[in-house]
């Protein structure tokens, strides 16, 4: 082989700048409303009085629910989104400081398999029925419509992106996660965080998904010191006794 080979990780998703923006507004709205509410309850009177100041009630507990998915949200918006994949002739270095505390450099004799799915369709990484062990008779996807993920494979991602490269590691390797990490877009003060991730502190993984902007360059680059292939039965076993699979 040449020399390394870098591929670029897909940053933020379309329309992710317009989003942020408006979450920056509605930051501020939903503290400003219930003060607003208040300052007119306090100024009027009868039944006008008991309106606002059930507004301002309504208002603070609002505020108070999501504030920290704004918070985080603020936090997330100043994360850089980009990082890339190297490919070296001693190891795969993963480097993404939106996710990542420090790079990670995966030597070559511990990858068990690249796996790539860039096919249009709505599921990603469709596990073929296994007759044994915990995927038995149960077609699995690692990535579903809506961008639902199934299980705690960690996708290294700051934004919504949907993942296009499978590295499979044995024995496992340690993910040295950036901490604190942000909810993301829209994500309810009480549902998942984005992107999967099983653990709050740095923990070892046999698996992590990531999306490529051109994973045709990681096939070419790859194949030169790893299996380069399609997802496997045998690997939804890997994931399952790894505790990545339902």
């Amino acid at each position: 082989m040449g020399g390394d080979v870098t591929v670029a990780l897909v940053g933020a998703a379309p329309g992710a700048a317009r989003r942020r923006a408006t979450v920056q507004v509605l930051r501020v709205v939903s503290w400003a409303a219930p003060a607003v509410c208040a300052a007119l309850a306090v100024s009027s009177g009868g039944g006008a009085r008991w309106a606002f100041g059930s507004g301002a009630v309504v208002a603070t507990a609002v505020a108070c629910a999501y504030r920290r998915f704004f918070a985080d949200f603020a936090r997330a918006s100043s994360l850089p989104t980009d990082g890339s994949l190297e490919v070296t002739a001693d190891h795969l270095v993963v480097r993404h400081a939106g996710v990542l505390a420090t790079d990670i450099a995966i030597p070559w004799a511990v990858v068990r398999a690249v796996c790539i799915d860039d096919h249009e369709v709505p599921r990603r990484f469709v596990l073929p029925s296994a007759t044994d062990g915990p995927t038995a008779g149960r077609p699995v996807a690692l990535f579903g419509p809506g961008q639902r993920r199934r299980g705690g494979v960690p996708l290294l991602a700051a934004a919504s992106v949907v993942p296009n490269v499978l590295v499979l590691v044995e024995p496992p390797v340690e993910v040295p996660w950036r901490y604190p990490f942000a909810v993301g877009p829209f994500d309810p003060p009480w549902g998942p965080r984005w992107p999967a991730r099983p653990w709050p502190v740095p923990a070892l993984t046999p698996a992590f998904l990531v999306a490529l902007a051109d994973p045709s360059a990681l096939t070419a680059s790859a194949a030169a010191h790893a299996p380069v292939r399609e997802i496997s039965a045998a690997d939804g076993r890997y994931l399952a006794e790894g505790g990545l699979l339902d």
